[in-house]
């Protein structure tokens, strides 16, 4: 076998030769061995991508992932974009911090904000949410997505409002429901101030407003209140 020969070419400080030598052994796991063994990792690498074996390309990957630095691993990615679906699928599964990392340092961050939703439906917890959906805001502003950005930071204010009035409410019906949806149930429960709230918050238009309180008062069977808005209408 020729994996045989290249290493003690290698120890006798004759590292060229050794990769020579490499080049005539035909199986792709040996070589890409040795080569890492060499510390020949990007060489490694295209071998391994050469091979068309998954397997040992997250091999040389990970290899070099624990070696370099985070700005160095990057510009393995950016370079290789053969590899890189494989890379972004493993981080994504295993490192999405590192991940996140990668697209902010990268200048896409507008994948960052794409994680950060995802990872919004993936948490059951409020505040997290908040947070997550805070976040995609400032990732898309950067990306000059504004009107995405303003998207985002509705909906971090909605899920906020939504998550004071269950707590005040002590009825888990408010996370998913739309912001007219959420005016009406606030009315059906007693909140009238905070049904207030999110029209004043979103701009909801008067009349929308006011239909969405009468709805409400007819399911309640209000009609005295329905006589007194009335009147004041």
């Amino acid at each position: 076998s020729y994996a045989l020969v290249p290493s003690p070419a290698f120890d006798d400080g004759r590292p060229q030769l050794a990769v020579a030598l490499l080049q005539h052994e035909p199986r792709a796991m040996e070589q890409v061995r040795l080569l890492l063994s060499m510390g020949e990792d990007m060489l490694a690498l295209d071998k391994a991508i050469a091979s068309g074996d998954t397997e040992l390309v997250y091999l040389v990957v990970l290899t070099m992932k624990r070696k370099y630095d985070n700005q160095r691993f990057y510009r393995v990615m950016v370079d290789k974009p053969q590899a890189s679906d494989l890379i972004l699928s493993y981080l994504h599964e295993q490192e999405p911090q590192f991940l996140e990392d990668y697209y902010v340092a990268t200048g896409q961050t507008q994948h960052a904000a794409a994680m950060a939703v995802h990872s919004y439906f993936d948490t059951p917890n409020m505040l997290v949410k908040e947070r997550l959906l805070l976040k995609a805001r400032h990732w898309m502003a950067q990306k000059g997505r504004k009107d995405d950005a303003k998207m985002l930071e509705d909906q971090a204010l909605l899920l906020k409002l939504q998550t004071e009035l269950e707590k005040e409410t002590g009825r888990p019906e408010y996370l998913g429901l739309s912001i007219s949806e959420t005016i009406y149930q606030a009315f059906m429960d007693g909140q009238p101030k905070k049904a207030a709230r999110v029209h004043k918050e979103f701009s909801v238009p008067n009349k929308r407003f006011w239909w969405l309180k009468i709805k409400a008062m007819a399911a309640l069977g209000d009609w005295e209140g329905l006589e007194r808005f009335a009147r004041e209408k």
